[in-house]
């Protein structure tokens, strides 16, 4: 659900099909900015007035994709928050690499030249399909087949093109539909997302196609949103924060 407002919202365009185009473009930016604005007070009122160093919950980060090298066991909380959080949810971590279907049938793909329907990803989806269940919303093998055909175009695209963030993304795409596609969410939302560790690991939480593309192709760096920061690394970030000299 969008973030402060009833689904209504999204609904706008089926309720009034033929709204002028300039209206829903005016109701999809006004939500957007909405949105932003309010995530950030959020945070704010949450977390960030505890703290000396700020937290941006909309912030992207240039960080190299081989330094995301974990994955949470079970991964708590949503993509949304923004936040700092003690405990140990940063403990009991699984190495991305060997832990990631994505990764390794991606791998298989672009790297070795396998075909989709000898990759692991491929056999996964199908066990879904096969009990009965959906993967990705896919229900058949065609729709499974066109899904990671999707994947082909994606990978291509950072290839040829470079790595580009959603908002430039999004500033490119002429959206048909632009109330029922999300456009008016903060598009940051939409970039590979990390947790924070205790001691300042980069724990992968969402975005793992691009990540595992970044990776395979060998780029430098990605942007990255930080969802979640650990107490004791967010108490660390306030003493850098307050002492520039410190050799951080």
């Amino acid at each position: 659900m969008a973030i402060g407002l009833p689904n209504a919202i999204e609904n706008l365009s089926r309720f009034f099909p033929h709204l002028p185009d300039t209206l829903v473009t005016a109701v999809s930016r006004c939500y957007q900015l909405y949105s932003e604005n309010y995530i950030n007070l959020v945070t704010w009122y949450r977390f960030g007035r505890n703290y000396d160093s700020p937290i941006e919950p909309l912030d992207l980060y240039s960080i190299a994709p081989t330094d995301i090298t974990s994955i949470p066991s079970r991964k708590i909380g949503t993509t949304w928050e923004c936040s700092v959080k003690s405990g140990d949810w940063d403990k009991n971590l699984k190495d991305f690499v060997n832990t990631s279907t994505t990764y390794r049938s991606f791998q298989q793909r672009f790297e070795n030249d396998i075909d989709w329907e000898d990759t692991e990803l491929y056999s996964t989806a199908m066990g879904n399909v096969r009990s009965g269940e959906t993967w990705k919303t896919c229900d058949s093998e065609d729709e499974i087949i066109d899904r990671l055909h999707s994947y082909d175009e994606l990978y291509n695209r950072i290839k040829e093109e470079g790595y580009k963030t959603q908002r430039q993304l999004r500033s490119e795409t002429l959206s048909t539909d632009p109330l029922q596609d999300k456009r008016h969410h903060p598009p940051e939302f939409s970039e590979i997302t990390i947790d924070i560790g205790r001691d300042g690991e980069l724990i992968w939480y969402s975005g793992t196609h691009r990540l595992s593309i970044a990776r395979i192709l060998g780029l430098e760096t990605v942007p990255v949103r930080v969802r979640v920061r650990h107490e004791k690394w967010q108490r660390y970030r306030d003493e850098v924060w307050n002492d520039p000299s410190m050799d951080a």
